[in-house]
């Protein structure tokens, strides 16, 4: 991987002297953009895309790396985005280990932009916990230390404010030639906790749960004030409008859920996505995966009649796809338990703009109506 990222800076550098530079490029200094010059921003994936464009708006020049539908455990730079972290004044990453490639990847881009992690507000569920291909208890733990050791944003007071549209048409993403938006054909659901490395000691997924979005939004609203001073009033007023909408989606999700029976209220999944959500409307997990990540190699035979075995014991009638892996396995575990396979639901990216979940208000109504329909 350390090869194939000083490759990548190579090539990045050769594509940056060859004028696939934007217009407004950071300035030298670190400081504020010039007046009237759109701050360059870069997310790491598509969901925490659309939370960054509902609060930068029209002042912001977002570039998304994993698009919709895009894969973040399995995603495979290339040297475009090495070029666009270079150009970044500010990075916004989930942290929690999702983006397990992005230290490399920004140390090979030689980029000096501000790295935020807008999860580190957030109570994270440790990988202990969350990987438990039975059901899950759902306790959350305080963590001072699960920060990635990143570089992160000086505070700056809270403002108050952001918008929030059903629309990410707003987005600024790069066109991708070199890497697949589409469901990666992983083909498989894994029982066994194998892969907890990927992601350190944390579970990754909190953008599931309304309010950790919420929390989210305040990150990148300091953010960006910050490096924006003369735009500040702009960002902060859209958080407050971003936080009211959605503070009204967190009320609908309550109501939508409290329609399923007690008894039915299982989400099967192929990795283990939903706990963050799970904990915060009052659900179980089971998840046939085994794992936080979405690598991993095919469960044995014992272990796939074990989740067999689970399904069958709750009840429920469904379980359900994702968006970003093939869904081959879990046809398959859904045969042998007698149930149906439902979805996809979207889980770590948005949906592209053509189809239902291409904003993260979208994405959750998605997720919730097909859970809430199929377990009913």
């Amino acid at each position: 991987m350390r090869s194939n990222l000083n490759l990548l800076l190579v090539l990045a550098l050769l594509l940056a002297f060859s004028g696939c530079r934007p217009d407004d490029p950071p300035p030298p200094d670190g400081g504020a953009p010039p007046a009237g010059a759109e701050l360059q921003v870069v997310a790491t994936f598509s969901i925490l895309g659309d939370l960054v464009h509902q609060v930068g708006g029209e002042h912001i020049r977002l570039r998304t790396l994993v698009g919709p539908d895009g894969d973040a455990h399995t995603f495979q730079p290339s040297p475009k985005d090495s070029v666009m972290l270079h150009e970044a004044r500010l990075v916004f990453e989930n942290g929690l280990g999702f983006e397990g490639w992005l230290d490399d990847l920004f140390d090979a881009s030689g980029s000096t932009a501000e790295r935020i992690v807008v999860t580190r507000s957030i109570e994270a569920h440790r990988i202990d916990q969350a990987d438990q291909p039975a059901d899950r208890q759902g306790d959350q733990l305080e963590d001072e230390d699960r920060r990635d050791g990143h570089r992160h944003h000086e505070h700056h007071d809270h403002a108050e404010g952001d918008r929030h549209d059903e629309s990410a048409d707003g987005h600024d993403h790069e066109e991708r030639e070199d890497d697949a938006d589409g469901p990666h054909d992983h083909g498989h659901d894994h029982v066994e906790h194998t892969h907890a490395h990927h992601h350190g000691e944390f579970d990754p997924h909190a953008w599931h749960a309304v309010p950790h979005a919420i929390a989210m939004v305040s990150e990148i609203a300091e953010a960006l004030a910050g490096a924006d001073p003369a735009n500040a009033a702009s960002y902060q007023a859209n958080r407050d409008r971003s936080i009211s909408e959605l503070r009204e989606l967190d009320a609908w999700v309550r109501t939508q859920v409290d329609r399923i029976p007690a008894e039915r209220r299982v989400l099967v999944t192929t990795h283990d996505t939903f706990g963050y959500f799970a904990d915060q409307y009052g659900l179980r997990t089971v998840n046939v995966l085994g794992s936080v990540s979405s690598e991993s190699s095919d469960p044995s035979a014992a272990a796939v009649a074990r989740v067999v075995e689970q399904i069958k014991a709750t009840g429920v009638p469904a379980v359900f796809a994702e968006n970003i892996l093939n869904p081959r396995l879990t046809e398959q575990i859904a045969r042998q338990a007698g149930v149906r396979v439902v979805g996809p639901l979207l889980t770590d990216a948005l949906g592209a703009a053509d189809r239902e979940g291409s904003s993260y208000t979208a994405m959750i109504r998605h997720n919730v109506q097909t859970i809430v329909e199929a377990l009913q």
